[in-house]
């Protein structure tokens, strides 16, 4: 029961303590802004939905084509790279545009990152605890530290936002699609069939986790140098429209 505790603790507390450095740093005298971070969390939570029917269907086909048993590698690319790390973007990305439609105000750049970042971080909460038996504390500190949902969501927003700025769309598709790929290959990188690569597995999964902290990271840092800068502050009143 300890090491459950200790696991879940590991898991959820770096996310939890990033959600309300976004939510109190940035724009901290709006209730408004509050508000809908504390909305984008919630729609976070319930990116589980679309990832249940996404996966599940994905894992369906790919069970029928019997690809596990004749070609195991290009089966653990196929699962790692579609059934988990393209059907969890999608669905963020999903989720957060749904719940950008539905709240209120004329949002930044600056706020759509962190919207974006927010859905990520309650992703990743919910799936830490369903994780939680399966991993011991270390790992799920690890895992916890470096706050990949959150940091792929980050890299998402971003270029969402820049989509809108610039009124492109291929930026918002280029988000999605860098973080798809990170994701995808620091699932693969951690599969059983990879990993009788040895050295090179665990060398691509421990860089993949540092970068992903360093995204973190990057977002703190840039937050902080760009609190008061027009380009990323100034409000978007077109994004409902991307």
């Amino acid at each position: 029961m300890i090491a459950i505790i200790l696991a879940l603790l590991a898991g959820c507390v770096p996310s939890l303590l990033v959600f309300f450095w976004l939510r109190g740093y940035l724009n901290k005298e709006s209730v408004l802004y509050k508000t809908n971070c504390n909305r984008m969390l919630v729609a976070g939570l319930l990116v589980i939905l679309p990832v249940i029917l996404l996966s599940g269907s994905t894992d369906l086909l790919l069970r029928l084509s019997g690809l596990r048993g004749a070609v195991p590698l290009l089966y653990a690319a196929l699962h790692t790279f579609i059934t988990l790390a393209l059907s969890e973007e999608l669905s963020k990305f999903y989720m957060f545009r749904r719940k950008l439609k539905k709240i209120e105000g004329e949002h930044t750049w600056m706020e759509l990152i962190v919207y974006s970042t927010i859905v990520g971080i309650g992703f990743g909460l919910l799936e830490s605890i369903v994780y939680v038996l399966q991993f011991g504390p270390l790992v799920m500190l690890i895992r916890g530290i470096s706050i990949p949902h959150g940091g792929f969501a980050a890299i998402v927003g971003y270029f969402y936002g820049k989509s809108v700025k610039e009124n492109k769309k291929g930026y918002a598709v280029l988000g999605v699609l860098i973080a798809f790929l990170l994701h995808g290959l620091y699932d693969f990188s951690l599969s059983d069939e990879f990993g009788v690569y040895g050295d090179i597995s665990s060398v691509i999964a421990l860089t993949l986790a540092v970068f992903e902290l360093v995204i973190i990271i990057v977002l703190v840092v840039f937050i902080r140098k760009n609190k008061e800068n027009p380009k990323y502050t100034e409000p978007l009143d077109q994004y409902k429209s991307i």
